[in-house]
């Protein structure tokens, strides 16, 4: 049930469970980018483990609505819709439906009133990545003569997600079959390092207050039913705040082409610059996980980036293909560069003239967004912001 003017207007809602005649409260449902006079929750649909809930006074009254996915009794924002071509008192989100996995928002004060309704698929939709661990470089070497003289070394980022970066107490890293159990990172100049066992790992925080930190593990030992030198090879870093995990696969012991196959999504670069006043601009590179095949059609892309900007649809009629890369080709108000690159596996967007939202000094969680077609993706980053520079 919804009660959209809690909490000064940023609205909620309550998920309820009954055993026998007793019903209790399991969970209550705030959008991650909760303002006041979005009256999330006015409107609320169920369906098994899916809740839509509609905040139709989001920026300015253009309207949200937002899914809830439930795995076991805990309930995770999955993704935040939004009108393609948003206007201030859509209203949009007023009221919402939900049929299996499709999601219908109304907004009926659009285009004078004309109104319009919005269908969406939640099925597409995967849950935001709450940190990640994106392995950049693998080289493994098996030492058939003596086995035991074989060695391992990796780096790549470590991402914690929108809270802040937390690297202390009791930790575990896992790289193939190598186990390391960490009591307590020691102190190394930036860096923290822990060995044990054949296994050193070194993490170097980032010195913004970011999300993104950094790591290399060097292992040593047999390789024999730990590391397949031509195949998967699965990364986690586990303490009491984070759960961070990432595979590629492998060829002759290194990353194989296009080799990343866990996450699905996530940040390379991100910078903006924020003054206020629609004159915000932003700068991203994302990475996705792909198999390296270039469409032969293009696809429609929208980006959201935070809780306050949403791209235009670019339509997969305004990209041309240069070589491996569709290029955006057209006008759209703000962006001024978008380009998909299948085989690296990058999107590119610079945009400028744009509302980006406000921010709070020192950090800030993100959620980014990518829909190329009928594909979803988001990751979560925590960006430092100070003065009027917003950094990853």
């Amino acid at each position: 049930m919804g009660a959209y003017n809690t909490d000064s207007t940023k609205g909620a809602a309550y998920v309820f469970t009954r055993t026998g005649t007793t019903w209790t409260q399991q969970t209550k449902l705030i959008a991650a980018d909760a303002a006041s006079g979005d009256k999330f929750g006015y409107s609320v649909a169920f369906a098994g483990d899916t809740v839509v809930a509609g905040a139709y006074g989001k920026n300015s009254n253009q309207g949200a609505a937002y899914v809830f996915k439930r795995t076991a009794s805990v309930w995770t924002e999955r993704v935040k819709f939004t009108a393609p071509n948003p206007a201030n008192n859509d209203d949009f989100g007023y009221s919402v439906a939900l049929a299996g996995d499709t999601v219908v928002a109304g907004a009926f004060q659009r285009n004078f009133k004309q109104g319009a309704a919005y269908v969406f698929s939640a099925s597409a939709v995967a849950a935001p990545t709450p940190g990640y661990c994106l392995v950049s470089k693998v080289k493994a070497k098996a030492n058939a003569k003596t086995p035991l003289k074989s060695t391992l070394t990796a780096s790549g980022t470590l991402d914690t997600g929108i809270g802040v970066p937390d690297f202390t107490g009791a930790a575990t890293f896992d790289v193939g079959g190598f186990h390391l159990d960490v009591p307590v990172f020691n102190a190394k100049g930036k860096s923290i390092t822990f060995a044990s066992g054949g296994v050193t790992l070194t993490i170097t925080p980032a010195a913004n207050g970011s999300s993104r930190a950094t790591f290399s593990v060097k292992a040593g030992g047999d390789l024999t039913g730990k590391v397949d030198l031509n195949g998967p090879l699965a990364f986690r870093f586990t303490n009491a705040t984070n759960d961070l995990s990432g595979t590629v696969n492998l060829a002759s012991g290194a990353v194989a082409p296009h080799g990343v196959t866990a996450p699905g999504l996530f940040v390379l670069k991100s910078s903006a610059s924020l003054k206020g006043g629609g004159k915000d601009s932003l700068k991203l590179t994302l990475g996705f996980a792909t198999d390296g095949t270039v469409p032969s059609a293009a696809e429609d892309l929208t980006i959201a980036f935070g809780g306050t900007f949403t791209s235009p649809l670019l339509p997969a009629a305004s990209f041309v293909r240069k070589g491996n890369t569709w290029v955006h080709s057209a006008k759209a108000p703000g962006i001024t560069k978008a380009t998909i690159d299948y085989v690296k596996g990058t999107i590119t967007i610079a945009a400028t003239g744009i509302d980006l939202g406000t921010f709070a000094a020192g950090g800030n969680g993100v959620v980014v967004t990518v829909t190329r077609g009928a594909d979803v993706r988001s990751a979560s980053v925590r960006m430092a912001h100070g003065g009027t520079k917003l950094t990853y």
